[in-house]
């Protein structure tokens, strides 16, 4: 192994030389054979697949006549979450993954992930336009098909030009590592640092949820001093539900958000931040809890 081959506890993969391999090292495996994150963690990835699998098909089976618009942005939304935790659950159950594929991998994680926080801020943002500007429920409709174009633009095309422009400066020969870039695959199937992380994953998430917080303070405003001096009260109290499940899902999504950033700011013994990283691996439950258990919605 030549001197920048290297692991830790934080980077379970390497890559060796020999092409198209990657594999842990044999101490590495023996010394964390007995650590309860490694069996926890994998389970609780594979307990928010299939409930965010049940909350997409509770989203298809449950009447979405009154908020069409709003509907089709959550599932996008809990599409995008089911993918990339699907993917993540497959890497964590793997401990050899062929190079090609880990940068594959990789790339798909990054990509849903943003999505799906980007198609939340457009939950956030719709709720917060319903409210701001409460219109005859013909015209909203007439629109309707306008702002979902604009929203997949928004929520699927920002989130693949920040994944291109990585796979883009990833694909560049770097000698002297002067380049911010992902660097996918070069020890495990994600970004190498914190370094990396922040302008193509953490920056940009960070970034939503900060709009998504002025949206609910400028949501809440207008839901006490003007929404409920109208005369649309069953119109308003479905909103109203709408908008406390867009809430949670923020600060579901924040708080796995800021325990991810603290625990790679922060560092220090594991065994800290177990409890953080089982709440990140069940994150697919609560959603499930926050949509799938709201009939209303």
């Amino acid at each position: 192994m030549t001197s920048n081959e290297y692991i830790d506890d934080k980077n379970p993969f390497l890559v060796y030389n020999t092409p198209g391999i990657l594999g842990c090292r044999e101490d590495y495996t023996v010394k964390n054979e007995y650590d309860l994150r490694f069996i926890l963690y994998p389970i609780g990835l594979a307990l928010s697949t299939i409930f965010l699998a049940a909350t997409l098909a509770c989203g298809f089976l449950l009447p979405a006549a009154h908020h069409v618009l709003h509907w089709r942005c959550q599932t996008n939304y809990v599409l995008c979450l089911l993918i990339g935790f699907a993917v993540l659950c497959i890497v964590q159950l793997h401990t050899k993954i062929n190079l090609t594929l880990c940068v594959i991998l990789a790339v798909t994680m990054h990509f849903f992930t943003l999505a799906a926080f980007f198609w939340l801020n457009t939950m956030c943002f719709n709720i917060w336009w319903t409210f701001r500007d409460l219109r005859p429920q013909n015209i909203e409709k007439s629109q309707e098909r306008c702002r979902l174009r604009l929203y997949k633009l928004y929520a699927w095309g920002i989130p693949l030009l920040i994944v291109t422009i990585g796979v883009i400066l990833d694909s560049l020969p770097d000698p002297e590592n002067k380049l911010i870039k992902p660097r996918f695959g070069e020890n495990k199937c994600w970004f190498e640092s914190e370094k990396e992380k922040l302008p193509f994953f953490n920056g940009p998430i960070g970034l939503l949820l900060t709009i998504n917080l002025i949206l609910f303070i400028l949501t809440a405003r207008e839901l006490t001093c003007g929404l409920w001096k109208r005369e649309l009260v069953k119109s308003t109290t479905e909103r109203a539900a709408l908008g406390r499940v867009c809430m949670k899902l923020v600060i579901v999504m924040g708080v796995t958000w800021i325990t991810d950033v603290l625990s790679d700011a922060l560092g220090g013994p594991r065994e800290v931040w177990y409890i953080s990283d089982i709440f990140n691996s069940l994150q697919g439950v609560f959603i499930f809890i926050v949509i799938g258990c709201q009939p209303q919605v």
